[in-house]
């Protein structure tokens, strides 16, 4: 087997879906360490889960992420919550946009990370966030204006300076809107 034969940590799991796939890993020690995504390997009880067994079979999760801050702080729940966690993979995307956080409102006091080191509200309900609704609006508007033609949106066309999305469309064009909302999802 791989793992055995070499010094390097083995690590997969960001494809995998669910507890029972991740367990033919566990149970012959094919992996030094699982890799779930929350997004894709079933949410935040089947990654607890699968975090779990690992646990129960002496091998660390580390946890893959992609996403919006909302599914950041589900993330940063699931793995306080697990005790064999070692890491949350953060694409770099995410920070060094500055648009980034300002997506939500944290509903404590603490920010979403500090230092590189995510923060567990402990002040506050939930998930800890709130949808920062004008923030989303306003990114939305820019990523229409960047892709859609002007002939479309009534707006000349801008350089993309922002990701996300939100029909900047007056109500002449609800149809248009319909469409471009429901091709298009934060969450």
């Amino acid at each position: 087997m791989i793992t055995d034969s070499i010094n390097s940590p083995t690590i997969t799991g960001e494809d995998i879906f669910g507890k029972e796939a991740f367990r033919k890993l566990c149970d012959v020690h094919a992996v030094d360490i699982v890799h779930p995504d929350m997004g894709t390997s079933g949410g935040i009880l089947e990654t607890k889960r699968i975090g779990d067994y690992a646990e129960e079979t002496d091998i660390a999760m580390k946890m893959h992420f992609a996403g919006t801050p909302v599914s950041f702080m589900a993330n940063v729940h699931c793995a306080a919550a697990t005790q064999n966690f070692l890491a949350l993979e953060m694409p770099t995307q995410c920070v060094d946009n500055p648009w980034w956080p300002k997506l939500v409102k944290m509903v404590g006091e603490q920010p979403l990370y500090t230092k590189g080191f995510a923060n567990v509200p402990s002040d506050a309900p939930g998930l800890g966030v709130e949808l920062n609704e004008e923030e989303l609006k306003n990114i939305f508007t820019r990523r229409i204006r960047a892709i859609l033609p002007r002939h479309l949106t009534g707006m000349p066309n801008a350089p993309m300076t922002g990701c996300g999305v939100k029909p900047y469309l007056d109500k002449s064009s609800c149809s248009l809107r319909n469409r471009i909302s429901s091709g298009y999802r934060f969450l």
